[in-house]
């Protein structure tokens, strides 16, 4: 016991910190759980119904939902894509198809990864589509586990991927294989954005979020060593000294590496894309080099995006 006791008070003070980081960010994913049950149990079975019916509408608004590599089953892809009419729906043999593609492609890893989008999704839904958060919890607790075979939300996001690799096989894309903007644009800002620039500067900068999926995770999501003094409390508010230490985080060298990373998004688009696709991510990276100098930020949109979506990240990384 003795020599049991030597060794772990010898265990490097960051082990520590991070096996406490791990143990929030997995309280703060059960909580987050426990929220989307509790939608779900106010739920009538009319209105769980509807909510289940638009997973198509979650699935295609939100191109992160897929699953990624595909590319290295294009035989599967190609089986599964020959039994899918677009119009009249599934064909014969689009089970087996399904099922053997789910098999080779969707890991825990894989459904680990949906889970910590859906999480990010929610944060976003909560202001701009809260219709749409009773479909984010159903589809976030259908995550958990990997079942035998594909549920609906998964058939629905595995053809979403299918159907995009295969266009970006054929086009020879490296990337989203278009540019959809619309539900950002009619996004509605959060009351503290209101509170903070009036109501047309509010709505000018609260599509904002809409480029995050654009930009280079690496480069702008913040790093868990970051983030442990930015963390809310328990009613998922910041306190004054949190909320300072989130003005650390977005200091000079940061803002110039967003602001260079939101100008290299906007050169790739124009070379990749047609002036109409492109026109509204141009905007919104405008309006996001704005809201870098306009916006202070705990109100900025887009880095209150990129802080959750941080978290969310390292939520899945340590768990």
């Amino acid at each position: 016991m003795a020599k049991k006791a030597k060794r772990a008070s010898r265990q490097p003070p960051y082990l520590s910190l991070l096996g406490e980081q791990l143990t929030q960010l997995r309280q703060v994913e059960d909580r987050l759980d426990g929220l989307f049950r509790q939608v779900i149990n106010e739920l009538s079975e009319e209105s769980l119904a509807q909510a289940s019916e638009q997973f198509e509408d979650l699935v295609l608004s939100y191109p992160e939902l897929r699953v990624p590599d595909l590319r290295a089953f294009p035989r599967h892809v190609h089986a599964l894509l020959a039994r899918l009419d677009l119009r009249s729906g599934p064909l014969d043999g689009f089970d087996s198809a399904m099922n053997t593609l789910y098999d080779l492609c969707v890991t825990p890893d894989v459904l680990g990864t949906l889970r910590a989008k859906l999480y990010g999704i929610a944060a976003q839904a909560a202001d701009s589509s809260p219709d749409l958060l009773p479909t984010v919890a159903i589809a976030s607790l259908s995550v958990r586990e990997r079942s035998p075979t594909p549920n609906a939300l998964m058939q629905m996001v595995i053809c979403a991927s299918a159907i995009e690799c295969y266009i970006c096989a054929n086009l020879d894309i490296d990337g989203p294989p278009s540019i959809d903007l619309s539900m950002w644009l009619a996004a509605e800002p959060s009351d503290a954005l209101l509170a903070a620039v009036g109501e047309g500067p509010a709505h000018y900068f609260a599509a904002i979020p809409g480029i995050l999926p654009f930009l280079d995770q690496d480069r702008v999501l913040f790093h868990l060593d970051q983030l442990a003094p930015a963390s809310p409390d328990d009613d998922g508010r910041y306190t004054t000294a949190s909320a300072q230490a989130l003005d650390a985080l977005v200091d000079r060298e940061y803002r110039a590496l967003l602001s260079e990373e939101l100008r290299r998004v906007r050169h790739v688009v124009r070379q990749r894309y047609p002036d109409v696709a492109a026109a509204d991510l141009e905007m919104l990276s405008v309006r996001a080099l704005d809201a870098l100098d306009a916006l202070p930020p705990n109100v900025n949109p887009l880095i209150q995006a990129i802080f959750v979506q941080s978290w969310v990240r390292c939520l899945h990384e340590l768990s």
